[in-house]
């Protein structure tokens, strides 16, 4: 298994002052979402990317856009909450993964690529 945010130095998300400390808000392509402050830039830099790539306003359409919150990772809840191994939990917790667009591009079989144009 790969090394977990917490293995890397993010921290641990469930401590009480986690969110303080290191989590902050980006607004970018017409959205904002909540990010750990270490990727703020990258955020920033692909959301309006993105929006670029699909046009003003196609970011904030259905308002369903979510990065951090501590929740483990989607098929491994019992594993989680029997053993609290930071392995089990996503992203989000960190504040280093954001969901865009969710409600009408949900997670699924099949997962859409986004093609970026190269300059």
């Amino acid at each position: 298994m790969s090394l977990t945010a917490l293995e890397r130095g993010f921290g641990d998300p469930r401590t009480r002052d986690f969110r303080v400390k290191n989590i902050v808000t980006v607004k970018a392509g017409g959205i904002k979402v909540n990010v750990h402050k270490d990727t703020d830039l990258i955020w920033l830099c692909f959301l309006d990317e993105l929006e670029s790539l699909h046009g003003k306003g196609s970011l904030a359409r259905g308002r369903d856009d979510w990065g951090f919150i501590v929740r483990p990772i989607r098929g491994y809840e019992r594993r989680y909450e029997t053993s609290r191994d930071l392995r089990f939990l996503s992203n989000h917790s960190w504040g280093t993964a954001v969901d865009v667009n969710s409600t009408t591009n949900p997670m699924g079989p099949k997962r859409t690529t986004f093609k970026v144009a190269e300059t």
